[in-house]
């Protein structure tokens, strides 16, 4: 398959609809197996792709700074606003993924803007991608959990 192309996965559920010739299904409806080129390059991206691209690399290294800082407070006992800052952006962030049902959200606008390649993919293989974000939401829980559960030093 060339870039732009997908596979539709036959277990689509709720009301379909023909709109200018294609399938309309409910976005929380929607299922996709994406199936990228296996030449995709930064060159073959549009701008508002690679503009996405960008933003979604920046707010990626925020949630790991996050999670880095919510474990460095359970370990040390620290209590600060950026603590509280910290949890409140993952939060957000977590919220996302459940509207998503384990998926980015934005994943079908970045498909939309020319990217079909979800981000973990790009440093990850598909199979380790999949299990990065469960993975990364124990370890955010266990890390919130232990901040609430200790107390702070004296």
């Amino acid at each position: 398959m060339t870039f732009g192309e997908w596979r539709w996965n036959e277990r689509l559920v709720g009301p379909k609809s023909v709109v200018k010739g294609m399938i309309s299904t409910p976005l929380c409806c929607l299922k996709l197996d994406r199936v990228p080129s296996a030449g995709m390059s930064w060159a073959d991206l549009g701008r508002r792709a690679k503009a996405f691209r960008i933003v979604h690399t920046a707010w990626s290294v925020v949630s790991l700074a996050c999670l880095g800082y919510i474990w460095a407070c359970a370990a040390t006992g620290r209590r600060d606003r950026r603590l509280w800052a910290s949890v409140a952006f993952l939060s957000v962030e977590g919220a996302g993924l459940a509207v998503g049902r384990g998926n980015c959200p934005m994943g079908p606008l970045q498909a939309e803007w020319g990217d079909p390649v979800p981000l973990f993919e790009l440093v990850l293989p598909p199979r380790a991608a999949k299990a990065a974000v469960p993975v990364l939401a124990g370890i955010t829980v266990a890390g919130i959990a232990l901040v609430v559960v200790r107390r702070p030093p004296p």
